[in-house]
Protein backbone atom coordinates (compact mmCIF):
# COMPACT_ATOMS: atom_id res chain seq x y z
CA UNK A 1 0.00 0.00 0.00
CA UNK A 2 1.48 3.34 -0.80
CA UNK A 3 2.50 6.17 1.94
CA UNK A 4 -0.53 8.04 0.52
CA UNK A 5 -3.00 5.69 0.90
CA UNK A 6 -2.24 4.16 4.08
CA UNK A 7 -1.59 8.13 5.39
CA UNK A 8 -5.25 8.57 4.09
CA UNK A 9 -6.37 5.54 5.76
CA UNK A 10 -5.65 6.57 8.84
CA UNK A 11 -6.81 10.04 9.07
CA UNK A 12 -10.28 8.12 7.92
CA UNK A 13 -10.06 6.16 10.98
CA UNK A 14 -9.64 8.96 13.36
CA UNK A 15 -12.23 10.12 15.87
CA UNK A 16 -12.99 13.51 15.52
CA UNK A 17 -12.93 15.60 18.95
CA UNK A 18 -14.71 19.19 19.45
CA UNK A 19 -12.83 21.75 20.75
CA UNK A 20 -14.74 22.20 23.79
CA UNK A 21 -13.49 18.13 24.81
CA UNK A 22 -10.11 19.76 25.30
CA UNK A 23 -9.07 21.37 28.09
CA UNK A 24 -7.44 24.98 28.33
CA UNK A 25 -4.19 23.33 29.03
CA UNK A 26 -4.47 20.73 26.06
CA UNK A 27 -2.15 22.28 23.87
CA UNK A 28 -4.76 23.32 21.25
CA UNK A 29 -4.01 26.85 20.91
CA UNK A 30 -0.39 25.77 21.04
CA UNK A 31 -1.05 23.51 18.10
CA UNK A 32 -2.33 26.13 15.70
CA UNK A 33 0.62 28.69 16.94
CA UNK A 34 3.18 25.90 15.55
CA UNK A 35 1.57 25.84 12.32
CA UNK A 36 1.43 29.29 12.33
CA UNK A 37 5.00 29.75 12.99
CA UNK A 38 5.78 26.98 10.56
CA UNK A 39 4.14 28.66 7.77
CA UNK A 40 5.74 32.19 8.45
CA UNK A 41 8.42 30.34 8.68
CA UNK A 42 8.53 29.94 4.99
CA UNK A 43 7.93 33.14 4.08
CA UNK A 44 10.46 35.80 3.28
CA UNK A 45 9.83 39.61 4.54
CA UNK A 46 11.62 41.19 1.64
CA UNK A 47 9.99 44.13 1.03
CA UNK A 48 11.54 44.80 -2.61
CA UNK A 49 10.18 41.43 -3.50
CA UNK A 50 6.75 42.17 -2.18
CA UNK A 51 6.58 45.47 -4.35
CA UNK A 52 7.85 43.53 -7.34
CA UNK A 53 4.59 41.13 -6.54
CA UNK A 54 2.01 43.74 -6.08
CA UNK A 55 3.24 45.64 -9.44
CA UNK A 56 2.76 41.94 -11.30
CA UNK A 57 -0.72 41.92 -10.20
CA UNK A 58 -1.61 45.38 -11.34
CA UNK A 59 -0.41 44.29 -14.65
CA UNK A 60 -2.13 41.13 -14.32
CA UNK A 61 -4.95 43.50 -14.06
CA UNK A 62 -4.24 45.62 -16.74
CA UNK A 63 -3.34 42.84 -19.32
CA UNK A 64 -5.87 40.20 -19.38
CA UNK A 65 -4.23 37.16 -21.36
CA UNK A 66 -1.09 38.07 -18.90
CA UNK A 67 -4.18 38.09 -16.00
CA UNK A 68 -4.75 34.21 -17.19
CA UNK A 69 -1.47 32.84 -17.19
CA UNK A 70 -0.73 34.62 -13.45
CA UNK A 71 -3.81 33.15 -12.37
CA UNK A 72 -2.86 29.60 -13.52
CA UNK A 73 0.83 30.55 -11.55
CA UNK A 74 -1.14 31.69 -8.69
CA UNK A 75 -3.21 28.31 -8.59
CA UNK A 76 -0.28 26.17 -8.89
CA UNK A 77 1.30 28.10 -6.16
CA UNK A 78 -1.84 27.67 -4.12
CA UNK A 79 -1.61 24.26 -4.49
CA UNK A 80 1.60 23.43 -3.49
CA UNK A 81 1.13 25.48 -0.68
CA UNK A 82 -2.15 24.04 0.65
CA UNK A 83 -0.33 20.65 0.46
CA UNK A 84 2.46 22.02 2.63
CA UNK A 85 0.24 23.56 5.40
CA UNK A 86 -2.24 20.53 5.38
CA UNK A 87 0.70 18.24 6.05
CA UNK A 88 1.96 21.08 8.96
CA UNK A 89 -1.51 20.84 10.30
CA UNK A 90 -1.44 17.35 10.14
CA UNK A 91 1.44 16.38 11.99
CA UNK A 92 -0.32 18.51 14.87
CA UNK A 93 -3.32 16.94 14.58
CA UNK A 94 -5.39 19.33 12.79
CA UNK A 95 -7.61 19.88 9.73
CA UNK A 96 -9.60 22.37 7.70
CA UNK A 97 -12.91 22.55 8.73
CA UNK A 98 -13.77 24.21 5.30
CA UNK A 99 -12.06 22.97 1.95
CA UNK A 100 -8.31 23.61 1.84
CA UNK A 101 -8.38 25.73 -0.93
CA UNK A 102 -10.05 28.40 0.41
CA UNK A 103 -8.51 28.34 3.80
CA UNK A 104 -5.12 28.81 1.94
CA UNK A 105 -6.53 31.21 0.20
CA UNK A 106 -7.98 33.10 3.31
CA UNK A 107 -4.86 32.79 5.24
CA UNK A 108 -2.71 34.02 1.73
CA UNK A 109 -4.91 36.87 1.71
CA UNK A 110 -3.78 37.71 5.82
CA UNK A 111 -0.74 37.48 5.31
CA UNK A 112 -0.35 39.86 1.47
CA UNK A 113 -2.85 42.63 3.34
CA UNK A 114 -0.46 42.68 6.42
CA UNK A 115 2.61 42.76 4.55
CA UNK A 116 1.51 45.37 2.40
CA UNK A 117 0.13 47.36 5.24
CA UNK A 118 3.94 46.90 6.33
CA UNK A 119 5.79 48.39 3.52
CA UNK A 120 3.11 51.28 3.91
CA UNK A 121 4.70 51.71 7.07
CA UNK A 122 1.75 50.44 9.73
CA UNK A 123 2.98 50.36 13.34
CA UNK A 124 3.96 46.25 14.00
CA UNK A 125 1.47 47.13 17.13
CA UNK A 126 -1.33 47.74 13.85
CA UNK A 127 -0.59 44.51 12.10
CA UNK A 128 0.15 41.96 14.27
CA UNK A 129 -0.11 38.74 11.46
CA UNK A 130 0.81 36.34 13.83
CA UNK A 131 -2.09 36.93 16.09
CA UNK A 132 -4.42 37.47 13.14
CA UNK A 133 -2.91 33.92 11.33
CA UNK A 134 -3.15 31.63 14.61
CA UNK A 135 -6.71 33.30 15.06
CA UNK A 136 -8.34 32.19 11.58
CA UNK A 137 -6.24 28.82 11.76
CA UNK A 138 -7.82 28.55 14.87
CA UNK A 139 -11.63 29.59 13.83
CA UNK A 140 -10.78 27.02 10.47
CA UNK A 141 -9.68 24.44 11.98
CA UNK A 142 -10.55 21.52 14.58
CA UNK A 143 -7.99 18.55 16.06
CA UNK A 144 -8.39 15.15 14.52
CA UNK A 145 -7.52 12.80 17.09
CA UNK A 146 -7.44 13.45 20.95
CA UNK A 147 -4.18 11.03 20.86
CA UNK A 148 -2.38 14.00 18.64
CA UNK A 149 -2.99 16.47 21.48
CA UNK A 150 0.11 17.88 23.42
Amino acid sequence: MSQARAGANAVGELRLVRKEQLDDASGYHAMVERVVDEFLGWQSEDRDWLVIEQEIRLLAMRDEEFGRYLLGYHGVVCEGLQRILTEALGRNGLRFTIDDTSAVRIALAVYTESNVQRAMGAAEEDIRLRDKLVFLIEAITEPVSPGRVE
